[in-house]
């Protein structure tokens, strides 16, 4: 209490109130002992009121047509507070709400704008500073801090710990880690990374920076990553409820032979299985810049994500052949031939019509399935020939095959898509 030093007011300004003196005024029963202690229970009445218990949320609001989580604070009636910079807030994080898509900083509203919340880090010089925060980085239930800093105008977040491998949390913020949480968090973090998906949501009528940013975040995480909504001009694959995925795959490139490493490109392929719309994969080569100080890689901004031109569309190919080759069709009735191949298209069915001619036919399998045992004909030459698909199964038929002179051989056959 000695060290103590309260302001009190009077008519010619502030004057240093000292505890000892209080006391001195009620030993000797000098000066005004009831103002001073009035003046004494006010000031630090004043103090306590600069610390305000809330409870946080981070919500999703939509911000020039992008939604973004925003920490609001709540008092314990659930009526909303503003926040005042000359206040200090304290209090837990209640409620977060989930987005599509990860590392978007976390922003408060003041002064009329939305101010990014910081919080404390570690500079690469080993100084002290302050960076953004992405909203996954907050966990419920955490107890946070909300202060202003005047010298830099920024509003810190001092949560009481991070959880130290969740991969939103910047790898320089300062936080308060136990030896049990490292441990239970490491063993979590090893089981989990390789099988836990973090999904890009790659909606074309997002920002281009934001599309880069989010994509080299895919990157940087080193994970089991899947991209959805992904529409091109030309191709679609997105589909009608946004439930296509496609996995996502990194590694470095070079654009020639022998080139330094600042040189090298970030080659993204993504695989959709089943084939989407007939397209397998794409892959493309984005151009980056490595920062000579950290090392890191970053893609070029003028790189444009939703480039159709430097997309590569690798359409599905299969072939299958078809070993069981009958030597010569069957005078008449419907011989079972082969099973259909559910992963083809298309039947290419090659006959000779014995010195005469050889014809191919091209058969799409969708042709086949317009009907029950749709009959498609294959005539080659004079001979009548027939295919239906009769359960599941070709059967074949040809009722002119051996009258006279005709005689028809099945020479080679296969399905393709």
């Amino acid at each position: 209490m000695a060290k103590v030093r309260m302001k009190e007011k009077t008519d010619a300004g502030h004057k240093i109130l000292h505890p000892e003196t209080l006391a001195l005024n009620v030993i000797t029963g000098t000066g005004n002992v009831q103002n001073d202690i009035t003046n004494l229970m006010n000031e630090v009445g004043k103090l306590g009121n600069q610390i305000i218990e809330v409870k946080f949320k981070i919500e999703k609001e939509t911000i020039e047509e992008e939604d973004l989580p925003i920490l609001n604070m709540y008092d314990f009636d659930g009526n909303k507070i503003t926040y005042d910079k000359t206040k200090k807030y304290y209090g837990k994080l209640v409620s977060r709400d989930s987005f599509d898509f990860q590392g978007a900083e976390t922003r408060i509203f003041f002064n009329n704008d939305y101010y990014y919340i910081d919080v404390k880090s570690l500079g690469t010089n080993g100084v002290s500073t302050t960076s953004t925060i992405a909203s996954e980085s907050f966990s419920k239930n955490q107890i946070i801090t909300l202060e202003y800093l005047k010298s830099t105008d920024s509003i810190i977040a001092s949560p009481d710990s991070f959880n130290p491998f969740n991969v939103n949390v910047g790898t320089n913020a300062l936080g308060v880690f136990t030896r049990g949480q490292i441990a239970t968090t490491l063993d979590d973090y090893t089981y989990n990374h390789s099988r836990v998906p973090y999904i890009f949501n790659a909606v074309n009528t997002y920002s281009n920076d934001f599309l880069l940013s989010n994509l080299l975040s895919q990157w940087n995480k080193n994970g089991f990553c899947l991209i959805k909504n992904l529409k091109f001009t030309n191709y679609d694959f997105a589909g009608a409820s946004g439930n296509i995925y496609g996995t996502m795959f990194f590694k470095l490139r070079r654009a020639s032979a022998d080139i330094p490493l600042e040189s090298y490109r970030l080659n993204v392929r993504i695989e959709f299985s089943p084939a989407m719309n007939n397209v397998k994969s794409i892959e493309r080569d984005f151009r980056l810049t490595k920062n000579a100080t950290t090392g890191a890689f970053t893609i070029l901004t003028s790189e444009i994500f939703y480039d159709e031109n430097q997309w590569t569309f690798n359409i599905d190919t299969y072939y299958a052949p078809i070993n069981n080759l009958i030597g010569t069709y069957p005078i008449s009735g419907w011989i079972d031939w082969v099973d259909i191949d559910t992963k083809a298209t298309n039947l290419v069915i090659v006959l000779e019509h014995v010195g005469n001619l050889i014809a191919t036919f091209d058969v799409s399998l969708r042709v086949l399935k317009i009907a029950n045992d749709y009959q498609y004909n294959l005539n080659a030459g004079t001979t009548w020939n027939v295919i239906r698909l009769h359960n599941n199964k070709i059967q074949i038929s040809s009722p002119t095959n051996g009258a006279g002179e005709s005689v028809v051989k099945l020479i080679n056959a296969f399905f393709y898509k």
